[in-house]
This record gives structure tokens, C-alpha cells and sequence, in this order.
């Protein structure tokens, strides 16, 4: 299909009794970022092995470039890049070495091999520690190596599996501007992440997998909506939660939930003007909280979000928990 780069269809993997993959479709536009965000076991790394030919499906198809993956395997490589969640590079190896090595794999004569060497190390920040082992250089470094090493071959599709795991969090949007400028390139980008606040930066299409299964796909700015942030509110003590609970609850609209776990008080589908407005009576109360924190949900928390349904306030989990007297007294209404 033209205007497609990676197509997948009715795609189902089984690992012995256990089947990973339930009947995925999915399609990815040429030149886009596609984010595929699930929870660890649910499915994605299977996928992202499945289109760099390192897995057959037990049914289905895999397109890529218009060349199936189970028997166009060679040519599906010569369009790809893949980049997996963990190192596979020689650690006492240096980046020169790594990148001129793989310029030759790809065919260049060795000046050619050299000239792109040294492109790439300009473009990744790695110019630097070119010349140092692998094992002395930061994660950081590292993953801009990984991505250095899958663009030698000039690679119209990019499949990345946890693009930034294992650094730290003020790195990351570093490692973001690097797939984006790939991206803006021309290149088509697969991302396989477990982190919310990654594929809402970087994708233009998000796919939601659970349990192998794609339940919901959504832009980033439709899924930001629907599933909005958490407000974290940490309590001092279990009085200090049963108060804030108390002056709350009238707060919470149909959309989200309030609920307490050990003293800390989390509120879902938090909008700007929610946390606005809960940290203005938080303030007028003055108890002084211990933390109030404002972050993305994970995946299970969005998936629960996507699935489940809300309630104006989890009775069991608040009224219960800090011993707030349930409406209409004691005694079970009908």
C-alpha cells in the first residue's frame, strides 16, 4: 500500500502454551513515529523481534517497505535498523572501530567506511570518546553509539525497543532530539516503549498494547486527554489523609478517582485546572504535606484508565481505608 511503511496483519505469535501476539493490525505511515506503549510481558519487544525477521509468526503477515517479513527476510534487512533495549556491541571496542567495521558490512570501500565514520560521530556527539573502549563511556553515550551504528546502512525504517532504558531522566530528551531529527530525516520510526511520557514526546501515533492485544490507537494529544495526569498528594499521617480526603471529594468530577495507598493520595484524569484547584484548597487547609507531585501514569495505569470504569470516589479504597463514615450511616442501602 503506498504511503506505508510497515503494515502488520492479523499477526499472533504462541510461545509454547502461551500465546503473545492475539491478532495484531497495525499500520505505520511512511516518514512517522509510531509508539507502541505496554507493560513488561505484553507483547511488544515480540513484535519489534517479529519485523527485524529474528522471529517468525505463527500467523499473519509482516510488511515492511512492501517486502513480507517471513519471505522477503533479506530484503526486509537491507530496509531496516534496529536498535534493542539492551547493548549488543562489543564493549572493548571503540565507536570508530564499531562504525567503520559496520560501513564495510554495508558495502563501502574504506575510505567511504571512514568518511561516514566520522559523519556519524559529528552528528551523535560521539567524537569525543571515538577512540575509547565501549565500557568506558556512560549509558548515555552508549545508546547514542546504538543509534549511530543502526543508521550505516542508510535504512528507510527504524525499529527501536526502549529507546531510552536505563538512562537517567534529564538525559533523555537528548536521546528523544536525536530519533526526531532521524525521523524528520525521512525515516520511518517503530518504538516499542513502556514509558508514557516518551512516546507522548515523540510519537505520532500510539498504539496501546495489552496482554498482545492492541486496545486502543490514539494521537498523543487524544491519549494525553483521555488518560490525563496523576496528582500525588503525600500525606504525614493517616488523620492528615482522612482530612484531605474529606475536603476533596467534592472536587473530583465523573472522570476521575481519588484513592489512598499507605498515606499517599493519588487523583486520576487530573487536568490543569483539577490540580490548580486541589492545590488551592490544599493550601488553604495548611497541613503541611510531605510531597504533591504531578507525573504521567505508567502503563498499567493507563491501561486501567482506558478500561476500567471510573467512579466518583472509590468508597472501599478512601472511606474504608481512613475510616470516613459512608453515606447514609452504617447499614446497607439498596
Amino acid at each position: 500500500m503506498a504511503g506505508t511503511a510497515i503494515r502488520l496483519e492479523n499477526l499472533q505469535k504462541w510461545f509454547g502454551q502461551v500465546k503473545a501476539l492475539s491478532g495484531i493490525e497495525l499500520e505505520v505511515p511512511t516518514g512517522s513515529v509510531m509508539g507502541i506503549l505496554g507493560s513488561e510481558r505484553s507483547g511488544k519487544t515480540t513484535i519489534i523481534h517479529i519485523l527485524a525477521t529474528l522471529l517468525m509468526p505463527d500467523d499473519g503477515r509482516t510488511i515492511i517497505s512492501g517486502y513480507d517479513t517471513r519471505t522477503d527476510a533479506h530484503a526486509v534487512r537491507r530496509q531496516i535498523g534496529l536498535v534493542g533495549s539492551g547493548n549488543a556491541i562489543e564493549q572493548h571496542l571503540s565507536s570508530r572501530t564499531v562504525l567503520n567495521l559496520l560501513g564495510r558490512l554495508h558495502g563501502l570501500d574504506r575510505y567511504s567506511a571512514r568518511r561516514q565514520a566520522d559523519e556519524l560521530l559529528a552528528r551523535f556527539d560521539l567524537v569525543d570518546v571515538a577512540d575509547s573502549p565501549l565500557a568506558t563511556r556512560s549509558k548515555l553515550a552508549q545508546r547514542r553509539l546504538d543509534l549511530a551504528a543502526c543508521v550505516t546502512g542508510e535504512p528507510s525504517v527504524l525499529l527501536i525497543d526502549e529507546p531510552t532504558s536505563g538512562i537517567d531522566c534529564k538525559d533523555r530528551p537528548e536521546l528523544w532530539d536525536l530519533i526526531q531529527d532521524l525521523s524528520g530525516r525521512g525515516m520511518t520510526v517503530l518504538m516499542a516503549s513502556s514509558n508514557m511520557n516518551e512516546v507522548i514526546n515523540l510519537a505520532d501515533s500510539v498504539a496501546i498494547l495489552h496482554e498482545g492485544r492492541i486496545i486502543i490507537e490514539e494521537s498523543p494529544q487524544r491519549l494525553k486527554m483521555r488518560v490525563g495526569q496523576i496528582l500525588e498528594i503525600t500525606a504525614s499521617n493517616h488523620h492528615q489523609t482522612a482530612t484531605i480526603v474529606q475536603h476533596l471529594g467534592d472536587m473530583i468530577d465523573d472522570r476521575s478517582r481519588i484513592s489512598s495507598v499507605s498515606n499517599v493520595i493519588s487523583i486520576t484524569h487530573s487536568t490543569p485546572d483539577l490540580i490548580i484547584g486541589t492545590l488551592d484548597r490544599l493550601d488553604t487547609l495548611g497541613l503541611g504535606l510531605s510531597m504533591v507531585t504531578v507525573r504521567e501514569p505508567n502503563p498499567e495505569e493507563t491501561i486501567r484508565l482506558l478500561t476500567a470504569p471510573l467512579a466518583l470516589v472509590d468508597e472501599l479504597d478512601i472511606r474504608d481505608h481512613c475510616g470516613i463514615p459512608h453515606p447514609g450511616g452504617s447499614e446497607e442501602t439498596s
